[in-house]
């Protein structure tokens, strides 16, 4: 038990309700992780909750994928594609024309510039950013603090401001 409420294994939950009876939310901040969790939901036909803070507005130029999450205080403006099981948390700035891949976490308070491709599986840690324009790969890291003003490609991890790689990682082993 967990503040007054019940945890259960993933067997026991199957066991006790049906799938029809559940809509599961996934409260985990690692991308690959996320992945994972999602992948399992579905095949079990669960259903997975999107839950969007009641004071964020969202317009019809914006879609939102299942699963996502998105915090109190964040600012999503216009022509945005969140895909599925992303997890924007609270006070994160979404530019206009983004778009965010799956299973990706935006931290608290970062910011992305207009016209950015963030890949799948991409951590944004807090106060992080990206300016205009940019294409982040996949499996991207993004430190807390770091500020990106160029391209990223798949698999490496950025610190600093400006932002550097410090580690790439081109057979994936370190986010799998």
């Amino acid at each position: 038990e967990v503040r007054g409420n019940k945890v259960y294994s993933f067997q026991d939950l199957m066991q006790e309700y049906s799938a029809e009876a559940l809509e599961v939310i996934i409260a985990v901040g690692e991308p690959v992780l996320r992945e994972k969790l999602y992948n399992r939901l579905l095949e079990y036909n669960l259903s997975v909750a999107t839950i969007i803070h009641p004071n964020i507005h969202i317009d019809n130029t914006t879609s939102v994928g299942k699963g996502v999450v998105i915090g109190e205080g964040a600012t999503i403006t216009c022509n945005v594609k969140i895909e599925d099981n992303v997890y924007i948390q609270p006070h994160a700035v979404i530019g206009h024309d983004i778009r965010i891949g799956k299973h990706s976490v935006i931290g608290s308070n970062a910011q992305i510039g207009g016209h950015d491709m963030i890949g799948e599986r991409v951590f944004m840690g807090f106060l992080s950013g990206t300016k205009d324009r940019l294409n982040i790969g996949n499996d991207v890291i993004i430190s807390a603090g770091a500020i990106v003003f160029n391209d990223l490609p798949d698999s490496v991890i950025v610190v600093g401001n400006p932002a550097r790689i410090v580690k790439r990682n081109d057979e994936k082993k370190v986010f799998k």
